[in-house]
C-alpha cells in the first residue's frame, strides 16, 4: 500500500528490486546523494506517475522502470549516459526528454511503449540497441542523431504512425526489419 516515500538526502544507492512491485506508488523523488538504481528497482510500479531523477546517476539499468504503467513523461538529467536493455520495457510512456550526455539506448529500452510519441534523439547517441523502440505505435517523425552508425535489427520495427525519417551522414548500416511495417511511408 506504499504510495509515497521520502528517501534520505545522503542515500547512495537503491539495490535491484527495492520497490518491485508497490503497485501504489505514486511518486519517486531521488536525492542528489543518489548514484546508482539497481536492475528492476521500480518495475511494476503501475501507478508511479512521476520520477525526479537524481543529477548523480549515469545509467538507468535493466528494466529498472519496466511495465510502470502510469508513467508519461520522463525528462532525463545530463550526467546520464546510457539507458540499458528494457530499463522502460512496456512502461506508459507518452514523452521522453533525453539529455546531451546519452552515449546509448540499450536493446528493447522503450519496447512496446505504445503511447511514446515524443522522443529527442540527441547527437551525443553512438547506439541503438535492437527492437530499442519495438511498437512504439504512437511515433510519427524520427530524426536520427549526428554519430549514430547503425540501425540494428528491429530497431524502428511496427512503429507503424511514422511519416517522416530524417536519417543522418554517418549511418553506414540498416539492419534487418529497422523499419518494418510502416504503411504511412
Amino acid at each position: 500500500n506504499l504510495e509515497n516515500i521520502n528517501l534520505p538526502n545522503n542515500l547512495k544507492k537503491i539495490e535491484s528490486a527495492a520497490f518491485y512491485g508497490c503497485k501504489k506508488l505514486k511518486l519517486i523523488k531521488m536525492p542528489d546523494s543518489l548514484t546508482e538504481i539497481g536492475t528492476h528497482s521500480f518495475r511494476g510500479c503501475i501507478s508511479l506517475n512521476e520520477v525526479v531523477f537524481s543529477s548523480n546517476i549515469n545509467k538507468i539499468p535493466y528494466r529498472a522502470f519496466s511495465n510502470c504503467e502510469a508513467l508519461r513523461e520522463v525528462s532525463i538529467p545530463e550526467g546520464l549516459v546510457s539507458i540499458d536493455d528494457e530499463a522502460f520495457y512496456c512502461a506508459g510512456l507518452e514523452s521522453v526528454q533525453l539529455p546531451d550526455s546519452l552515449e546509448s539506448i540499450g536493446e528493447s529500452a522503450f519496447y512496446m511503449c505504445k503511447t511514446l510519441n515524443r522522443i529527442n534523439f540527441p547527437d551525443s547517441i553512438e547506439f541503438i540497441g535492437e527492437k530499442a523502440f519495438y511498437q512504439c505505435e504512437q511515433l510519427t517523425s524520427v530524426t536520427l542523431p549526428k554519430n549514430l552508425i547503425s540501425l540494428e535489427d528491429d530497431t524502428f520495427y511496427n512503429c507503424i504512425n511514422i511519416k517522416t525519417i530524417n536519417l543522418n551522414n554517418s549511418l553506414n548500416k540498416i539492419c534487418a526489419r529497422a523499419f518494418h511495417g510502416f504503411s504511412k511511408i
